[in-house]
């Protein structure tokens, strides 16, 4: 009886580069790019910022809440490992990522457009956030 792991190892779905970096663009603060590549603690990212952005936006001026402050931190490490994946070479990502699959992803120039447009959203993210936490943090009280 041949082993199951070995069977579903050897059958298991080639992981494409470019869908990566696309789902790590659009969910990368919620995670989705750790759960399609099959990583280790990808729940967390959706445990930490499902209740933060769900918490300041139900107050009136949620972008002043400090849990939008936490999201907007999670959200740019989800969108700096995207960046992190769309550069890794293919030799590299399929090594770590279709070591067993049925074939290979192939290289192209879309995940490097989806660096650049992840590298802009993180940019304007962490720095909206950090400059509405430092005028919150030095303007007197009911100044």
């Amino acid at each position: 009886m041949p082993n199951s792991d070995s069977t579903e190892a050897a059958a298991r779905p080639v992981l494409h580069k470019w869908l990566a970096s696309l789902i790590g663009l659009v969910g990368g603060p919620f995670g989705l790019h750790r759960l399609y590549l099959r990583q280790p603690l990808w729940w967390l990212y959706p445990i930490l910022s499902l209740p933060l952005i769900g918490y300041a936006l139900r107050q009136v001026e949620y972008y002043r809440e400090w849990a939008f402050f936490g999201f907007g931190l999670i959200a740019t490490l989800g969108w700096l490992e995207t960046i992190t994946i769309c550069l890794l070479p293919i030799d590299k990502f399929n090594e770590r990522f279709n070591a067993n699959a049925r074939g290979k992803s192939s290289g192209g120039s879309l995940p490097i457009l989806v660096a650049m447009l992840a590298l802009i959203l993180g940019t304007v993210m962490l720095m909206s956030v950090l400059a509405l936490m430092m005028e919150d943090l030095f303007t007197p009280p009911g100044g």
